[in-house]
């Protein structure tokens, strides 16, 4: 089986998001977007992000088909919120329920849904 490792980041010349490959170099990250798929060669169009705003891809999906990132902020069967994070056995949701940590997958694709992230909304958080 095949995974998916992408990475998104805030640009830090425009605040535009971007999604690709993740580098580090001289202490400063970027993201990389190959610009001809259709080359075996390809090359890279690579920016700078803020590393605060760098998330990985969980490889999981929402009700609507969008892509679940590290720092999205869900909303589960419709009213418990959660902030998607990595933990050390993986991408855990953190919220007011459960014990405040529950695991990702602990909910089908139909009863997840992106709302936001924590870093263009932090107010949808209802953290307590």
């Amino acid at each position: 089986m095949n995974r998916t490792i992408k990475f998104r980041g805030k640009r830090l010349d425009n605040g535009e998001w971007v999604y690709g490959s993740l580098a580090e170099t001289h202490g400063k990250l970027f993201i990389g977007i190959p610009t001809d798929l259709d080359n075996p060669v390809y090359t890279m169009n690579w920016h700078e992000v803020a590393p605060a705003s760098v998330g990985q891809f969980t490889g999981l999906l929402d009700k609507n088909g969008r892509k679940i990132y590290e720092g999205d902020i869900i909303l589960c069967k419709g009213k418990h919120q959660y902030k998607v994070e990595w933990l050390t056995d993986g991408f855990m949701m953190r919220g007011d329920r459960y014990g405040g940590i529950t695991s990702i997958k602990s909910f089908l694709p139909i009863q997840r849904e992106i709302i936001g992230n924590i870093h263009s909304n932090p107010e949808l958080l209802n953290e307590k």
